[in-house]
């Protein structure tokens, strides 16, 4: 156990956290903080503060349809309604006694916490899109609906990290819900769940191959054009994304830049599509293929070292050299290498995982010269939220100066400086090796979307290289064992 987290007081388990008593952001308490101060706060500002924060609208929810069931009368089913039956000062003066999720959780159990809050936020603004590009109901109580239920899964994210038993199904009873009457429900519960199946898919990648259908879908319940609805819910994402900093990481606007990793594979789902940023090597034909199969003689097996001008040529270099029993010290530094020339950068950096802690080092780089210190500091991922990201799953990302800053800490923003920069999480065997990054481009201040997909091209072509390498030097460590 860290000191973080050995710092951190738990509630007990016995006394499980009640409806109304959910545990709300920091930087929501501060503006609740804020408008306390004021002499007086219209609904409209306190309405955007609970959509801002799916938990403060499932405590201001859960509290208000208590009393109006237990008085038999019809729950609220949007915030603007709820927060004048519960009174603003009233509203005010409990949520600001609400319990601060981030002094209740260490920064790893706060990351994913709020990545379930993002989903739900998103999942809203999606549904509450569909539901007017459908028109016929009420946008309010559709993203209500949507805010609400899509935030049930971090009651239980609270349940399982906090060790805190809460009754969902009772917490589910009080939700506001659509009404009902001439299919209005219907209709409403098919904005919400398309949206929410959106939500999902881009929390895990970019995949048009899944999105599709999706947009497909909603483009028969709105009879509108799939290209349209699919450039309606691209916007809805970013729109969301400029609303949600509270949340701090948005995968699916992050993904929308860069289409991310495949998802991972289930078990209990059908076989995932391959997604559009996947590149394929072409196929060698017959004669190629046979001759692959001939073990090289020491006198014909190829060196990986040297430049070369192509890139096609530089990612076989990589896969024949690791076929060939080629280590990883000399894969490594030639992807590096190749890098700076065909991404035309000045700077390619290998932070590489510590197997012994969770911490990142620079371990290789290529092009300008590095200070010392900047070689020898560990890089905690819990305090740099994007290579933490990266690191789940392998994936590019295309980083921004002006809009990713807050994603990363000291080292790694010295290293991109004030210019665009790529990163790749490399896996083998599904474990995280490291992350390449290149900076510093030698001709501009920014990075083209051909230079992206050169860079990206490159680094999976060495993920596969130590892949194969590991695979090549699996039976000769076995045989010295045996040996």
């Amino acid at each position: 156990m860290n000191s973080a987290t050995a710092a951190i007081p738990r509630p007990p388990k016995t006394s499980p956290i009640a409806a109304g008593d959910i545990p709300i952001l920091r930087l929501t308490h501060e503006r609740i903080s804020e408008l306390s101060q004021r002499p007086s706060t219209a609904v409209s500002h306190l309405q955007l503060l609970i959509e801002g924060d799916p938990a403060v609208a499932l405590n201001l929810f859960s509290e208000v349809n208590k009393k109006l069931k237990g008085s038999g009368r019809a729950s609220a089913t949007d915030v603007p309604r709820a927060v004048l039956f519960m009174g603003p000062e009233v509203f005010i003066q409990r949520i600001a006694q609400a319990p601060i999720i981030e002094s209740l959780a260490n920064d790893s159990q706060i990351t994913k916490l709020r990545r379930l809050l993002g989903r739900a936020h998103h999942a809203s603004r999606q549904a509450r899109n569909i539901g007017r590009l459908l028109g016929g109901i009420s946008q309010d109580e559709i993203l209500a609906a949507s805010l609400t239920r899509e935030a049930l899964a971090y009651v239980e994210g609270l349940s399982e990290i906090l060790e805190n038993s809460r009754d969902t199904d009772k917490i589910r009873g009080l939700l506001p819900s659509p009404l009902e009457g001439h299919n209005i429900d219907q209709m409403s519960n098919s904005c919400i769940d398309l949206a929410a199946r959106f939500a999902t898919a881009t929390d895990q990648s970019w995949d048009e191959a899944v999105l599709d259908p999706i947009f497909e879908e909603v483009a028969g319940l709105t009879r509108r054009s799939t290209d349209d609805i699919a450039l309606a819910m691209k916007s809805t994402t970013i729109a969301a994304a400029r609303e949600g900093k509270q949340f701090e990481i948005y995968p699916a606007a992050i993904y929308l830049m860069s289409p991310g990793p495949r998802p991972k594979r289930s078990t209990s789902r059908s076989q995932k599509p391959t997604p559009v940023s996947e590149h394929r090597e072409p196929k060698p034909n017959k004669g190629v293929q046979e001759a692959s199969k001939k073990a090289p003689s020491a006198k014909d097996k190829p060196t990986i070292e040297g430049a070369t001008n192509d890139l096609d040529q530089a990612c076989n270099r990589l896969r024949d050299a690791a076929k060939n029993g080629t280590s990883t010290a000399k894969i490594l530094p030639f992807a590096l290498h190749m890098i700076c020339d065909h991404v035309d950068v000045q700077l390619a950096v290998l932070l590489m995982c510590d197997k012994r802690s969770d911490h990142l080092s620079v371990r290789l780089h290529h092009g300008l010269r590095l200070p010392d210190q900047l070689l020898d500091h560990a890089i905690d991922p819990l305090r740099n939220p994007l290579l933490g990201r990266l690191l789940e799953t392998q994936a590019a990302f295309h980083w921004l100066p002006d809009k990713h800053k807050k994603s990363l800490t000291k080292i790694p923003l010295k290293l991109l400086g004030d210019n665009d920069g790529l990163l790749f999480s490399v896996h083998v065997e599904d474990k995280p090796i490291g992350i390449i990054m290149a900076c510093r481009p030698s001709s501009r201040s920014t990075i083209d979307i051909q230079q992206f997909k050169s860079f990206q091209r490159l680094c999976k072509a060495t993920s596969r290289a130590l892949a194969l390498s590991r695979q090549h030097t699996k039976p000769t460590n076995r045989a010295r064992r045996s040996a």
